[in-house]
């Protein structure tokens, strides 16, 4: 099935693929996929860069440097059990330092905030009620703040997220949270298949590492999870490298339209 790239330009595309073979061969995805982002808009550094997973990195990070503006700001599933103790995610204090900055930019700008909370079963660590499911970060009761509980990974699943955003007339917004490869990663999957836009700053989500099984899989870091999940995303996701690129919005002075 051919893809929205090689729909919208596939001309492009074709001049590009056979200057990729002349030049090495063999059309690698990664010199295929770099050169998509450079005809249709996307920025990835060059082949080679040391922008990569590391110095002369054949697999280009696809990732922007430049600044993005949202309208609003979803923090996925934020919650003592997962950024705070002994079984927060590796990368927690760094991840609250970049989801704080970006919670405290919006509310001075007066963007819209969703915080997603996880209802997880009975014994989880983010159990409802329990001291693990509450919001790490408080959320402030004020117009255009709200909280949204989920019981799926999917924060657009049989919640008010999507009449939310709707009433408000955003487009544009910013997810970060834990975790990359789950909750983080089906709630921008399903904000892309609704025709938003949706940046992902790379220092604002995080998960655990994968464990071993043995017989089957070694190891996986949690840096590589969370990278290789926002490249799953695809090409419309609008991955920038940090949490401070953001530029947030007001909403718009007029009454929002009913949830």
């Amino acid at each position: 099935m051919p893809n929205r790239l090689t729909q919208d330009c596939p001309d492009q595309v074709r001049t590009l693929r056979r200057a990729a073979f002349a030049e090495t061969g063999q059309p690698p995805f990664d010199r295929r996929r770099a050169a998509h982002y450079r005809t249709c808009g996307r920025i990835a550094p060059a082949v080679g860069s040391d922008r990569g997973s590391g110095a002369g990195s054949e697999y280009p990070a696809a990732v922007s440097n430049s600044l993005r503006n949202v309208q609003a700001l979803i923090i996925v599933d934020v919650q003592a059990a997962f950024v705070s103790g002994d079984e927060a995610v590796p990368e927690a204090a760094g991840l609250l330092v970049e989801v704080t900055g970006l919670l405290r930019r919006a509310r001075e700008t007066g963007a819209l905030i969703i915080q997603l909370q996880n209802d997880g079963p009975q014994g989880a660590p983010d159990e409802p009620y329990t001291p693990g499911w509450e919001l790490f970060l408080p959320a402030v009761e004020r117009d255009g703040e709200y909280v949204i509980r989920k019981d799926t990974d999917d924060g657009f699943h049989q919640t008010e997220l999507s009449s939310i955003l709707a009433a408000h007339a955003v487009r544009h917004l910013a997810v970060c949270g834990v975790m990359s490869e789950m909750c983080v990663s089906a709630t921008a999957r399903s904000a892309l298949n609704l025709d938003y836009h949706v940046v992902l700053p790379h220092d604002s989500h995080a998960t655990y590492d994968i464990p071993a099984v043995e017989g089957l899989a070694d190891m996986v870091p949690h840096a590589m999870v969370s990278r290789v999940a926002e490249w799953a995303l695809g090409d419309q996701i609008d991955i920038i490298a940090h949490a401070a690129d953001v530029r947030f919005e007001p909403l718009s002075q007029r009454e929002p339209a009913p949830i």
